[in-house]
């Protein structure tokens, strides 16, 4: 496993706009219910999962910062601790080391790095509407990104990681759905 290091880098530093799309379109919605055996190569999983981590990582330090809700600030600290070590768990499954970098892109896709922008200019009871909804969004995103993959994977430690992580994004998912919830009604 140790070799994806630089595939990695590849995917996520030397896409061009068109792979980009492309890596955007690589997996069905599978909210509705239905598998389609479409292929989703390891560096497209691995790209999405480092962008999805960093960018849920960032918006969650915003979280614990800015909201005023005690539950909410909870959870993110929650998320910035599973996070940390769903990230350590990916490089001990690809190099072997705990501690080995994981490649990042140093700008967040487009699309999430406008959601942040969105989360830095808010306060109060509407940043915590729009990060509850970000999140909640990005989980069940995630969570469909890790089902698919253990099912479909090519690399099989990857799809072990996959199928361990999944029950924190789904942990995560059932905590902001409550606070949903819980924002909605007060």
């Amino acid at each position: 496993m140790k070799s994806l290091g630089p595939v990695i880098a590849i995917a996520l530093v030397g896409a061009t706009p068109a792979d980009a799309q492309s890596m955007h379109h690589a997996i069905p919605p599978l909210s509705s219910g239905r598998m389609v055996a479409t292929p989703l190569s390891t560096e497209v999983f691995l790209g999405k999962v480092v962008a999805a981590a960093q960018f849920e990582m960032q918006a969650a330090q915003l979280a614990a910062e800015k909201s005023q809700n005690p539950a909410l600030k909870q959870l993110a600290d929650r998320m910035i601790r599973d996070h940390t070590a769903a990230n350590e768990d990916l490089r001990r499954t690809i190099s072997g080391d705990p501690n080995a970098e994981l490649p990042q892109d140093p700008q967040l896709p487009e699309e999430m790095a406008l959601k942040l922008k969105q989360l830095q200019n808010d306060w109060g009871k509407e940043f915590d509407a729009k990060f509850i909804e970000m999140m909640t969004d990005g989980h069940k995103k995630d969570a469909d990104l890790f089902r698919y993959y253990d099912a479909n994977g090519p690399d099989p430690m990857l799809k072990i990681f996959a199928r361990r992580t999944l029950p924190i994004i789904e942990g995560h998912l059932r905590d902001l759905e409550a606070l949903q919830k819980s924002v909605k009604s007060s």
